[in-house]
């Protein structure tokens, strides 16, 4: 389950959004590459890629 609002606080930033979800690793990463090639307009074949340091 994914859930996407806005922040509850009038101080945040336009276009901040908090996003939860209780999902498994898999799902989280299909989920977030899916928003990214929305957004940006992405095509299938773009890979997102996260590093974690």
């Amino acid at each position: 389950m994914f859930k996407i609002e806005q922040p509850a606080t009038r101080k945040a930033p336009e276009g901040v959004v908090h996003v939860s979800a209780i999902a498994d690793p898999k799902h989280a990463a299909d989920f977030v590459e899916g928003v990214f090639r929305r957004v940006y307009g992405a095509g299938e074949g773009y890979e997102l890629r996260v590093v974690r340091i």
